[in-house]
């Protein structure tokens, strides 16, 4: 297949250096050693799962394929290759996911693996997603074929290393037919588990220490000192699990408490309109087919006093406010580190900023009727002026240098619902509200949080390449529009009320951690 001329006038100009370093990159993920291939063992396991539709429970088969070594020696790397996860929705799932029949289904899927040695534990994450739409048949179940990645993982212990699968997430999008005038859907989100009983073991890896010919029973305590001996002066050995959001190694015994990763957030008690809240969230980035987990941010807020305008029975209250990322001192979110596919399937890391560049505002507007608390609505607008920045990529594992200021050229930017503000140097995040028969709200507010959706265009890269000019080798790959973003922010702490939406603790930091949600 040949390329033509106006196609090859938009591929994006790699120097020579970095397309050595690239076209390098590519063989080494396509031609694995001699070596390594003798001691691969497959994995192609078929699974039943219980998955959470919103008519009820469906069972569905999941088909779960990679390549991991039969054996490694402590302290070499282990690294899932040819991950790969097969969904077989059955039809009676399919209302769930659109009112006719779909002509097409994308899913997005994330599986957890429990990673055992001995008594030492750790979770990962594998994710994957279908190659863009699949079509689905005219009567019958549907298969969803969906390539994926895998972290990798070292252990200083020798003893088997057993991988089996956990509880997995999918997100489905439905095409729908043009002849049924239907409308495109929203992601429906099913969370699933495998079945009761369901055998869920992928494989089971021997770890071999230096000069050792077999490797000791699973749970052997290794010699010189029991896993649990605080004496041991060895580093823990055990499984490693995936680094945090920092890029920092996580022990697997630490506590699952979720405010040990949390950043300081404290409200400002010298003010009684200032609000502290926690942000998080997934974001998709359209051209890698994948997405990344915003890394858990503090959210400093000042509200301003609002205005109430009555036309009798309604009170319309229009409220404004100011806002700010905060981490060590900066307008940034923590680093996080996320992983994608590039090139079609090689798997690339690399640690993400948010910088803040420009003001955050909110924008709060709610009818409430005078007599009737049941009946009522708002809507939240957000403008938030952020940059990408990255560092410490690496693909397929190898270090790729790309200098201590590769980002953004601009904001991500939305289009702006106000005509007046579509300056394409911000990006928009808007939620609505309505009353519940109680009164109560449902929806998002800045004080008691919620889900804020939005899509965003990521702008060119600049400043890529510590020797070359990797611009326009991340500009192809990952900028561009309708990339989609779900923010989920916890309940605020207000020094004024610091029992209300989930408490502030004793320092003045929000007591409510928010789960990310896709």
């Amino acid at each position: 297949m040949t390329e033509s001329d106006a196609a090859k006038s938009r591929r994006p100009r790699i120097t020579p250096r970095a397309g050595a370093v690239v076209a390098a990159l590519l063989l080494a993920g396509a031609i694995p050693a001699e070596s390594a291939a003798a001691r691969t063992q497959p994995v192609d396991t078929e699974i039943p799962y219980t998955c959470r539709f919103p008519s009820g429970g469906q069972d569905v088969a999941v088909r779960v394929v990679a390549e991991l070594p039969d054996r490694v020696d402590t302290g070499e790397e282990i690294q899932p290759q040819e991950v790969a996860v097969e969904i077989r929705l059955p039809e009676s799932a399919l209302p769930d996911i659109s009112a006719t029949r779909p002509a097409a289904l994308n899913a997005q899927v994330s599986l957890d693996t429990a990673v055992a040695q001995g008594q030492d534990t750790a979770e990962a994450e594998w994710t994957a997603a279908t190659e863009g739409d699949v079509p689905v048949p005219d009567a019958g179940d549907v298969t969803l074929p969906a390539p994926g990645l895998a972290p990798s993982m070292t252990t200083q212990t020798p003893g088997d290393l057993t991988v089996a699968a956990g509880d997995l997430a999918m997100d489905l999008t439905a095409s729908p037919a043009a002849e049924s005038g239907e409308a495109a859907a929203e992601p429906l989100t099913v969370a699933c588990s495998p079945a009761e009983d369901a055998e869920v073991l992928l494989a089971s890896i021997a770890v071999t220490g230096p000069g050792d010919g077999e490797s000791p029973p699973a749970g052997s305590p290794p010699a010189g000192g029991s896993p649990d001996d605080p004496d041991d002066p060895r580093d823990g050995g055990g499984p490693s699990t995936p680094e945090n959001e920092a890029g920092e190694p996580v022990s697997p015994r630490a506590p699952a408490d979720p405010r040990e990763d949390a950043p300081p957030c404290p409200s400002d008690v010298t003010d009684v309109q200032s609000l502290s809240a926690y942000i998080t969230g997934f974001s998709n980035v359209e051209k890698l087919n994948g997405a990344a987990r915003l890394p858990l941010m503090c959210g400093l807020f000042l509200q301003y006093e609002p205005t109430i305008d009555i036309q009798f029975p309604w009170a319309y209250i229009h409220g404004t406010g100011d806002g700010e990322l905060m981490y060590k001192g900066r307008p940034q979110s923590p680093p996080v580190k996320a992983t994608f596919l590039t090139f079609g399937f090689m798997p690339t890391t690399a640690t993400m900023v948010l910088e803040q560049k420009g003001p955050m505002r909110v924008v709060a507007d709610s009818k409430t009727h005078l007599f009737d608390v049941t009946q009522g609505e708002a809507t939240a607008v957000i403008r938030i002026s952020l940059v990408i920045r990255i560092t410490d990529v690496r693909v397929n594992g190898t270090p790729l240098d790309v200098g201590p200021d590769c980002r953004t050229a601009g904001p991500l930017y939305s289009k702006d619902p106000d005509p007046a503000q579509d300056t394409k140097d911000h990006m928009v995040l808007s939620g609505f509200t309505f009353r519940n028969p109680d009164g109560s709200f449902d929806g998002y507010t800045l004080g008691a949080g919620g889900t804020l959706p939005g899509n965003v265009t990521i702008p060119r890269f600049e400043g890529c390449g510590a020797e070359e000019d990797l611009d326009p080798l991340f500009t192809a790959s990952v900028s561009g529009p309708g990339n989609l973003l779900k923010q989920t922010q916890g309940g605020a702490c207000s020094w004024r009320t610091p029992e209300a939406n989930g408490g502030c603790t004793e320092e003045f930091h929000p007591r409510d951690i928010p789960q990310a949600e896709r």
